[in-house]
Parts: C-alpha cells; structure tokens; sequence
C-alpha cells in the first residue's frame, strides 16, 4: 500500500492490489469454411481502492458559510475547515476540531479518510463466435454471457468521521447476440449487414451511513432498485470504390432500446419510515437512428484524405443516486452528436515513419452531465445525472510513429491534441453556495484544452528464442477543471483539477513467440503531485482522488 491516514494510529500502508483474473479458449474447426472460438474468463478483484484527499472550504466560526479564501477561488487548507472539523469543534468534542486538512499530504500518501475503501468484486463470463464462409460472404454469429457481482465500501466524506459512508452491492447480468455477414468480394463494392440483440438485469442494494453529520442529514439509509434493459438493432455499411484513387463509404443502424426502473425505494432505518417505495419508472430510446458518410482520397499509397461525417448518440437512463422522492428518479434523455471531420493518413521514409492527423467539429444535444438542485431535506445542493444542455466541440490532431532505420528495434511514437469544448445553450447550474450560473459559454469540465504523449521502445534479441526491452511513456494534459471551467470562484476551489504529467517505465525479458514474459514496471517515475477528479459528497464535504506516487512492481505472464 502507498497510503496512510490519520483516522487511525500508526502507518495503514493502504492501497493493496489483490487483483485475480484467468481466460482460456477453445478453436474447433471442422471443416476449412466453419470453425467455433470459444473463450471463458473470470475474475475477482479485492483491491483498497485510493481514500480520497479532503478539501477544507468552510469558515471556522460555525456560520455554516464558506470561508472568504474559498469565495475568492483559492483552496486554503490551513485557514479554513472541513465539515468534520466543524462536527469536531462544536459538537461531538467541543474545543477540538480534530486533524486540520493541512495535516494531508498534497500527493495523497497521508490523508484523513477512514480505511474502508475497498472492492468485493467477481465475474464470470464466455463468449462463443461462429464463423461460417460462405464463399461470396463471411457469416459470423457472437454469443454472449456476463455474469458481474459488484461490492464496494466507500467514505466519501474523507473524514475520520462517519458524515457519509456507503456499502453498496451490484448483481449484473448480461447475455447478447449478434449476427453479421460480410462481403467477401474483390469489389468495386463490398457491404456488411447486421441484426444484434442484448438483455441485461442490474440489482442493485446500498447502504448509507450518515450518523455522525449531525449539522446536515444524521441518519442510516438503505435504497436499492432493480432495472432491466432490453436493446436490438439492425445495421448495414456500404463502400465503392469509385476510381482506383477515390472511395464512397457509408453505414446506417436503427437502434431500439428500453430501460426499467422497478422495485425501487430508499428507507431511513432511524427513524424507520421509507422516503418512497416500490416505484418503478420507463424510459425508450427517442433518437433510433445513427450512422456515417464519407470518402477516402488516396493519390499513392503512401497518402490518404478523408472527410466523414458521423451521427451517434449514447443512451440515456435513470439517475440512480441517492433520491428523497420519486420524482427525482425520473429518466434524463439521450445525448445526441453530430460529427465533421477531415484528415489524412500518411507514411514516409520507406514506410518507417507513419503522420497521421485529424481536425473536427461536433455538434452536442442534450448534453448528459450532473445538474444540480438545492435540497430541502439536506439544505445543501445536490446532483444528479441529467442533461445540461448544448455544446459544441473544435478540436485537432496530430500523431506519429517512427522506426528509424538505423536503429533496427527502436520505435518512437508520439500524439498531440487541441480541443475546445463549450455549452452553447444551457441550463442552469448551481455552485455549492446555491449561486445560479447559465452555462453558455463555458468550458466543459473533464475536456482538457491540450493533451500529448510519447513513447520510446527498444527491443532486441537475446538469444535466438529469447528477447529483452525497455520502454518509456509520458502522458501531459492540461487542466481538467480550470478557472475557464469553474462557474464562480467558488467552484474552483471546490473542483480544480490541474495539468499534470506522468512518466513511466517497463523492461522486460521473455520468449521470442511470447509464451512467457518477466517485465519491471515503474509508474509517476518523477514523482508528479497530482489529482485525478474532485467531487462534493452533497453533504457539506469536498474531496479529490490523488493519483498514485511512484512505484514498482513485477509483472509475470505465460500463454499456452
């Protein structure tokens, strides 16, 4: 483990993997135009997962108002206090307010977090593909079957006190199956057509423990649903080369889909009464169809040009957070995009170098995020997943990948991207002190404006059956959760998340064919201080997710 906590004496050393997982499958092929592929895989993973680093944002006085530092955008650990530290100091051991969120460490190795976080999870599932060659096409039939059990204990208050810990467990399970036929024609047409089918069951039981926010919502919940999705769709691609150089492609799907809410509740198990109970809700997919047109221009093989455009959509759904009504359980829509984009794809100095590059627009509707709504059961502004809005998106870019020639094993990759995503009609949010912002016009969170990466590999042969390599990567992007990003100055002390960068490290040595493999994994090889995500628990408690400091393992692996 990599982590420790000042909720408990000593050193934790939390953060243990305990991550398990095994797969086989079978090839069967009768004759030379049939065969069957079958593969089985399970798993189980009980892994403490990363407590997470408290942000101190409230003023020391017991106003119950956020501090002057915090309203003018700065997170100030060592002036301003958590809501467990207010907890502390007025009520449960007045005159101490307990460990101050100063105490931490920046880079999440010491926090305040009970160590509760951890994973109970296991999986079993087979997938059975068909293949059947029909000589004028290919007929494939995919088969199916997942079967997930989820459990997982969170603090999300990341506090030594009890303000909002969750117990909660998952039963998922999903079975598919599709069939698709494919050309098998030397052109100038070739088309694929589709049909694919897919039923999933989620059972789903939480337990909330609130006892000691006794300023906010003291109290033991238990809310659970259960839902049940039903998905079909059919779909077909057309390409035509229309001269040697110039190529037309196209694809349509039709998609139908239903979602059901049933058996839902939430019960306070305090005061013993059920905030709602047996409801049940619908949703069906509005927007059916999505698909893509475009061409491909190549004047030599070294070089084409494309333009497509794209339309898609992702599902939406039910909220599924902690509710005090039905209402609130209702279905937020689907999110719809147009796409454009135009690039290239090129290769160079005898083909060892390879350019490609891409620019784009997209037109978001319903744009699915977290809304948020001031509670009259907590007084504290809450979120839920919905739909914010429109938005638009500009963005480019560029990647490489070269094999110089001189030093034979030795690959240089590297990528590069500009985005700029904004609400260009909105609704309206609110900050955690209940201000009320339109969005239009601002940045959309978790869309940074820059991201790069590069990658240097070497491998040679040790032997005539064994070889060895290294490899370095460093991943950058930009911020996260900005000041462009943040609604009011408050906002961003609450969520910034900033630019980092991480570099890693792998060499291995193994059998040329790949039967088994020993490598030395080095990750955050420069110590990067960085967080991943920041979230408000609804409650009157602020935290981020650090990423991990550096550390090593030994990976081994062997095929057969």
């Amino acid at each position: 483990g990599w982590q420790d906590t000042l909720a408990t004496a000593g050193d934790d050393d939390y953060g243990d993997r305990d991550f398990s997982s095994g797969r086989a499958q079978l090839l069967f092929q009768p004759t030379d135009k049939l065969e069957f592929l079958l593969k089985i895989d399970g798993g189980e993973d009980k892994s403490e997962t990363t407590l997470a680093y408290s942000r101190a944002l409230l003023d020391p006085s017991g106003s119950g108002d956020y501090c002057a530092s915090a309203l003018a955008g700065t997170l100030n650990q060592k002036d301003c206090l958590t809501l467990a530290n207010l907890t502390s100091l007025y009520a449960l051991t007045p005159g101490d307010a307990g460990p101050l969120a100063s105490s931490q460490k920046r880079d999440g190795s010491v926090v305040l977090s009970n160590p509760i976080n951890k994973l109970d999870n296991s999986w079993a599932g087979a997938n059975l593909q068909v293949n059947w060659d029909l000589d004028f096409a290919m007929l494939t039939s995919i088969s199916g079957y997942l079967d997930y059990d989820n459990k997982q204990v969170y603090d999300y208050d990341g506090s030594p006190l009890v303000l909002f810990e969750e117990d909660g467990k998952a039963e998922l399970s999903v079975w598919s199956q599709e069939f698709r036929l494919v050309s098998q024609s030397d052109g100038p047409l070739n088309w694929l057509a589709g049909a694919a089918y897919a039923e999933d069951e989620d059972k789903e039981h939480r337990f909330g423990n609130t006892l000691d926010n006794i300023f906010v919502f003291p109290s033991l919940t238990e809310r659970g649903f259960t839902q049940d999705n039903e998905y079909w769709s059919v779909y077909g691609q057309l390409e035509y080369d229309l001269t040697s150089e110039w190529t037309a492609h196209g694809s349509l799907r039709y998609s139908d889909e239903n979602k059901t809410y049933k058996d839902g509740y939430t019960q306070d198990l305090v005061g013993g009464f059920y905030y709602y109970e047996d409801v049940r809700k619908s949703y069906e997919l509005q927007e059916n169809w999505s698909g893509d047109a475009g061409i491909d221009w190549s004047p030599d093989d070294n070089l084409m040009l494309y333009g497509r455009i794209t339309r898609g959509y992702k599902t939406g759904g039910f909220p599924g957070g902690f509710a005090f009504s039905p209402e609130e359980l209702n279905p937020y829509d689907e999110e719809t995009v147009w796409s454009y984009e135009v690039g290239f794809k090129s290769t160079w100095l005898d083909n060892t170098l390879r350019l490609n590059g891409a620019t784009f627009y997209y037109d978001y509707q319903d744009v699915q995020g977290y809304t948020q709504r001031l509670s009259e059961e907590t007084g504290t502004v809450v979120s839920a997943l919905g739909n914010l809005g429109d938005a638009e998106h500009i963005g480019a870019e560029m990647e490489m990948e070269w094999l110089p020639n001189a030093l034979p094993g030795l690959s240089l990759q590297g990528s590069v991207a500009w985005l700029s995503a904004e609400y260009k009609s909105s609704e309206f949010a609110l900050d955690p002190n209940d201000v009320a912002v339109d969005l239009d016009g601002y940045t959309r969170p978790y869309a940074p404006e820059w991201s790069a990466y590069l990658q240097s590999r070497y491998e040679w042969q040790l032997s005539s059956s064994l070889g060895a390599g290294v490899q370095l990567n460093y991943s950058w992007r930009d911020d996260i959760y900005g000041e462009e990003m943040a609604i009011t100055p408050l906002s961003y002390a609450a969520y910034n998340v900033n630019s980092f960068g991480i570099l890693n490290a792998r060499a291995w040595v193994g059998t040329m064919d790949g039967e088994w493999q020993v490598a030395l994994i080095g990750k955050n090889l420069t110590e990067s201080e960085y967080w991943t995500s920041a979230t408000g628990d609804d409650l009157g408690s602020f935290v981020s997710t650090p990423g991990q400091e550096m550390s090593y393992a030994i990976e081994a692996s062997y095929t057969w």
